[in-house]
């Protein structure tokens, strides 16, 4: 019995001595993912960091949609209906988001504009800050409907081009 009393004490000893730690996760603790939604033909692609959504990007065409994370960094993909991919790279501690190959500076804007149909694809960069909320799929689906340039997009991203019309010399000569 003295000898239980003797290590209990010890333990205690040795906890009061080292104090007790407690790991409490936070919001800046945790690591960056990614989500998406769909809105007809239309998707969005975001990252979610913390309490906050520090990257949009609004695609047209897209079939589907994948990503990963670690250490700061988020990795994605965008598939185009024609099986061509897109890659997305959100990198937090550069606040940069490249696209396909593209880096661009999130200080000039967090919100993007993906025209995936055109080949290579066309990216409108928005000068729009990032999300801060702690719904992102609401505050992506809202930001869709309230941004004017995003509504917009979403709107006539598939609009038929216009048609224009190209010919060749009937002589069979070449310019």
């Amino acid at each position: 019995m003295y000898r239980q009393v003797l290590i209990v004490a010890a333990l205690t000893c040795i906890v009061l001595a080292t104090g007790c730690k407690r790991t409490r996760v936070t919001a800046a603790a945790r690591a960056p993912g990614s989500g998406s939604i769909s809105r007809n033909d239309k998707s969005a692609w975001f990252v979610i960091d913390g309490d906050g959504v520090p990257v949009v990007v609004w695609a047209e065409t897209i079939s589907s949609s994948s990503g990963s994370s670690g250490d700061g960094r988020v990795q994605g993909s965008l598939r185009r209906s024609d099986g061509k991919s897109i890659a997305l790279d959100y990198r937090a501690d550069a606040g940069t988001l490249t696209i396909d190959g593209a880096p661009h500076d999130l200080a000039n804007g967090a919100v993007f504009l993906l025209y995936s149909a055109q080949s290579p694809p066309r990216v409108v960069q928005l000068r729009h800050g990032p999300l801060q909320t702690s719904d992102p799929v609401k505050a992506v689906n809202d930001l869709g409907r309230d941004d004017p340039d995003v509504r917009q997009f979403l709107q006539q991203a598939n609009a038929p081009a216009p048609t224009t019309a190209t010919s060749s010399p009937s002589d069979g000569s070449t310019h």
